[in-house]
């Protein structure tokens, strides 16, 4: 959503683009000096007939991770580590995640450490895409996933490799995300 947000009206037109999504139709602000919080949508279970999968073991690459699967109409799985993920950590965990038999229809993989109660670390592997500097899910993914462990407050900053965002979910409510958006290319639709 964040590349409609700045295309394909100019900044400051004041024009709003709506797009449906699989949770609702979306409409966010172009051309705010102030981004206002953005409604990233409520975490739901991966599946509607399964629970909310929250430190869950599972055997990937080898080893035991801890995971929290969650959606925001897309799936995503936390690991909720000691320490910022190194490279070599992402590229082995990240396509053997993304891939494993418990997500169907593959995810994306969230690396978050907890700095404090207030800011997570968090690094990411895209489903089909592979180590990704920012994800908006995926930061809103890392945040609940810090809040359901209890080790984070429910206003939080998320440091990403690309930027960081301030992430809020109230108790009952959806998750709302603050953030900088920026232009990285350009590009047009071929007819």
């Amino acid at each position: 959503m964040a590349c409609f947000s700045t295309n394909p009206f100019p900044m400051g037109s004041g024009c709003v683009l709506s797009t449906p999504t699989v949770a609702r139709p979306r409409s966010p602000a172009t051309g705010c000096a102030a981004w206002p919080p953005w409604p990233c949508a409520s975490p739901v279970a991966l599946e509607p007939s399964r629970p909310l999968v929250v430190d869950h073991p599972l055997e990937a690459a080898g080893r035991t991770v801890r995971i929290t699967a969650l959606s925001f109409g897309n799936p995503h799985c936390a690991l909720l580590l000691e320490r910022p993920a190194e490279d070599a950590l992402i590229a082995v965990l990240g396509p053997a995640l993304e891939g494993h038999p418990f997500f169907p229809h593959r995810t994306n993989v969230e690396f978050v450490s907890v700095i404090d109660p207030g800011q997570v670390r968090a690094r990411f592997w895209e489903r089909g895409v592979g180590p990704t500097s920012a994800s908006g899910t995926g930061a809103a993914s890392a945040a609940v996933a810090a809040i359901l462990a209890g080790r984070a407050n429910r206003h939080l900053r998320v440091v990403c490799d690309g930027g960081t965002l301030e992430v809020e979910w109230p108790e009952g409510g959806s998750v709302f995300q603050t953030g900088e958006v920026e232009i990285l290319f350009e590009g047009e639709w071929l007819a």
